[in-house]
């Protein structure tokens, strides 16, 4: 039941006592025992709402509102946004000269940093994004798409009609690998030892190695097609490649046969053809290959949990229109980037329900995000400017106050799975 205060008390007053109460109770507790559906209360008091959507007079906001701060007690599965509104608190990272990012990547647990950007040396950090080093070895070049294995020590990197190039010390020294002619390398994937990849050729072939990039083998069975993303399990085995303008296809044994994946308007319907007509931009894939999203250019988030048999749409972003998607090892916990004024999504809960950034991030065009494995970190880059760094426990911070006393959009509430 929820507790009745006096009227009238002085804010400040009100908002000491609030915020002691609460520490003590989250020093005696931790956030984590609290049960499913429950609010803390003016005072600390838990109480369950009567319905989920219940407004709480205490809830949790991202750091840069600057309210109270409170150490984060527990890890932030459970607390979901209530509205569209804030977002992941973003770190810019000023030490460098504005570049024109396109890609970057993530070790598992997000210290291991790698970011490449249009005709300029690429970037590495090795404390999740506090300091970047140039990579001086890698050669000013077009590069396009980036992937590192768990441990963050073999890179893989593509070039706009170029070669290949890998590193096996986190980005030291490179080698290029000329096995091949050059080739419109637009997307590369890795398995978590960095052994086997996968990279995609626009208006080209799928092209898999395992042998951490030394050899490539054109994956004729795809065909040659407008390739955008391709995407990885653990093991280089289960990959799922888009197409510009096609379709989805899926493979279980490391490229060397592939399985067309129907667009959810296939063929002709009302006079229209529907195969070739879906603007698939990005993919990610869960460790163990079960859980698949793929986006659209138009934003539409599409997501299967038996390996890519089965889909269906999520609604929860609401965004307009997609550039990039990452997520955990999981896909529980997922970033988004829509390209209209750049929103940033993200979810806790393999896309049920999520957090929309609403206005925050309107002068900025980011075009790549990478969450790391185990979903506490996450990389952004902007198109023409700086890399942005996010932890999730920036966002574990608390405001107290009576009902409507913040906009509503500051809110969070903790809906613990299965508590």
């Amino acid at each position: 039941m929820k507790t009745n205060t006096k009227q009238g008390r002085p804010a400040t007053r009100f908002a000491r006592f609030a915020l002691a109460t609460l520490m003590t109770l989250l020093g005696l507790m931790g956030a984590s025992s609290l049960s499913h559906g429950q609010v803390i209360g003016q005072q600390g008091v838990a109480y369950s709402p009567a319905t989920d959507t219940t407004p709480a007079v205490l809830r949790w906001v991202s750091k840069p509102l600057g309210y109270y701060d409170v150490e984060k007690s527990a890890d932030l599965a459970g607390w979901h946004h209530v509205s569209t509104a804030s977002g992941p608190a973003l770190t810019p990272h000023l030490t460098d000269a504005k570049r024109p990012w396109v890609g970057t990547a993530s070790s598992f647990d997000g210290s291991r940093l790698v970011a490449i950007a249009t005709n300029a040396n690429i970037r590495t950090s090795a404390d999740s994004g506090a300091t970047w080093m140039e990579s001086v070895a890698s050669g000013v070049r077009a590069w396009s798409c980036i992937t590192t294995s768990a441990g963050g020590n073999k890179l893989a990197a593509g070039v706009k009609y170029g070669y290949i190039y890998t590193s096996t010390d986190a980005g030291l020294t490179w080698m290029q690998r000329t096995s091949d002619t050059t080739r419109n390398w637009v997307a590369i994937a890795s398995s978590s030892d960095g052994t086997r990849l996968a990279g995609a050729v626009q208006n080209g072939y799928i092209y898999t190695s395992t042998d951490s990039g030394v050899s490539w083998i054109a994956c004729t069975a795809a065909g040659m097609r407008n390739w955008t993303a391709v995407a990885s399990d653990s093991t280089g085995l289960k990959l799922l490649a888009l197409v510009n303008g096609g379709s989805r296809y899926r493979s279980t044994d490391g490229g060397a046969t592939w399985i067309r994946i129907p667009n959810p308007l296939d063929g002709v319907v009302n006079g229209t053809d529907y195969s070739n007509s879906y603007v698939w931009l990005s993919a990610v894939s869960s460790s163990d290959g079960s859980k698949l999203i793929s986006i659209t250019h138009w934003g539409e988030i599409w997501m299967s949990m038996d390996s890519g048999t089965n889909w269906s749409q999520t609604s929860a972003s609401g965004a307009q229109g997609m550039a990039s998607i990452s997520s955990d090892m999981t896909c529980t916990k997922i970033v988004a980037l829509g390209d209209w004024r750049s929103r940033i999504f993200t979810s806790e809960d393999s896309m049920k329900t999520g957090c929309l950034s609403s206005g925050a991030f309107d002068q900025y065009r980011f075009v790549s995000a990478t969450m790391s494995g185990d979903g506490k970190r996450i990389l952004v880059a902007e198109a023409n400017g700086y890399l942005y760094t996010s932890t999730l426990g920036d966002m574990a911070y608390v405001i107290i106050g009576q009902p409507g006393s913040v906009p509503a959009q500051q809110f969070y509430r903790l809906n613990k799975p299965g508590g």
